[in-house]
């Protein structure tokens, strides 16, 4: 995609989202997805969400508040369709897909995310949605907005709320579902283009000839220290907005390149981060009683990390050095250095001595001395899962 042609709307918005998309490093991505017609990068550019009504509600479990346009029991991926023979249903809801597959955007009428439950295999694992996952998203949205209201979060931190989400229990069967929304909290008049992290270093699958994104950024600024650039517009606005939210909050973003946007402005420059997947965001139970948080929490089933769990300090290196460090900060200092003689070194170390000061605000050890990711397979999730120590952390000291 050429950013000389870029007119910001919801048609390109989803084409980045879809088609300026290299997927999972893992490669899971394109191994296990959806079916052809709902496929993030097939051509389909739409299909319909199916509304089901069940005669008899075995369990419904709303949280938060449900929004007008929600009239059906629950809302089902057609790929999952067939799981329900025998229950009322219709196409109500025309969607594209997102990048990631279950998750989907309304194209007509109210503008939400709908994030769904799809019993199969999407990259590494089921996507499931239960009482559980619904609860943790709920109540983790709520927090950050408020801790957003108390200004307790950087002015570059802005999030996509989920204000709704219901699991309906049928035939001992759980469906769920979760509502997003499109526009950045907090409003900002300013923000004119939303682009996903991925798509700033991705490759164009229609247009590959395209230099990518954040190499054209680079050209149009053309900024006197290209280091000095990446690392003010776009690598400290994301590690600052990572650790205040740990800091202030107790809250450990997944933030590789697939939850967060870069906002930007009509001139192009960066003003935040837009952070999403409430659901995905792990609980640090001993931060959040260090801080005073814990009391705004009940969903501790989910997503916790507990100072007795075995990898505890483990995920600490693993969302930061591996999911934001490997899967975002990296790919995009690569892009830039295959089109610029840039110095790597001067990068690292300056992002080192940012990362201090935040680190310094954290307990003790906080973080392993070694950084940790784990095998490219499928895991059992019965069993504890096998992470891989390596020396050297890239992104702090």
């Amino acid at each position: 995609m050429i950013i000389d042609n870029l007119t910001f709307n919801l048609d390109t918005y989803l084409y980045l989202e879809r088609y300026v998309n290299n997927g999972s490093p893992s490669g899971f991505t394109d191994k296990n997805t959806t079916s052809e017609m709902t496929c993030p990068f097939g051509s389909n550019k739409s299909f319909y969400l199916y509304g089901v009504n069940f005669e008899t509600k075995d369990f419904v479990f709303d949280y938060g508040r449900k929004p007008d346009m929600f009239e059906w029991d629950m809302l089902v991926h057609p790929d999952m369709i067939d799981l329900l023979p025998d229950v009322p249903k219709s196409k109500v809801l025309k969607v594209s897909p997102t990048a990631s597959s279950r998750t989907v955007r309304t194209i007509e009428g109210n503008d939400w995310f709908v994030k769904l439950a799809y019993k199969k295999m999407i990259g590494r694992i089921d996507r499931t949605i239960n009482c559980c996952h619904a609860l943790s998203s709920i109540e983790v949205s709520s927090l950050i907005e408020k801790s957003i209201e108390a200004q307790e979060l950087p002015p570059s931190f802005y999030f996509l709320r989920e204000p709704f989400a219901r699991v309906i229990n049928y035939k001992g069967d759980t469906w769920g579902v979760i509502l997003r929304e499109t526009c950045p909290y907090p409003y900002n008049s300013q923000i004119k283009i939303q682009i996903p992290a991925f798509a700033l270093f991705s490759q164009d699958r229609y247009h590959p000839e395209d230099e990518s994104i954040i190499v054209q950024l680079i050209r149009f600024k053309n900024p006197e220290i290209i280091e000095d650039y990446l690392l003010k517009q776009f690598l400290f606005p994301l590690y600052d907005c990572y650790f205040m939210l740990l800091i202030q909050c107790g809250l450990q973003l997944e933030c590789h390149a697939q939850n967060c946007l870069f906002a930007f402005d009509n001139r192009m420059d960066v003003i935040g981060i837009v952070e999403k997947d409430a659901e995905s965001i792990d609980k640090d139970i001993p931060l959040m009683e260090r801080i005073g948080k814990i009391n705004n929490i009940t969903s501790l089933d989910y997503k916790c990390l507990h100072l007795s769990d075995y990898n505890y300090y483990i995920m600490h290196s693993f969302m930061f050095d591996f999911k934001l460090g490997k899967y975002l900060v990296s790919p995009i200092i690569e892009e830039v250095s295959h089109s610029f003689p840039i110095d790597i070194n001067y990068l690292e170390e300056k992002i080192k001595d940012h990362n201090s000061q935040y680190i310094k605000m954290l307990p003790e050890n906080f973080f392993p001395s070694s950084w940790y990711d784990y095998a490219n397979k499928v895991h059992d999730r019965n069993k504890p899962r096998p992470y891989v120590a390596h020396d050297n952390p890239r992104y702090r000291k």
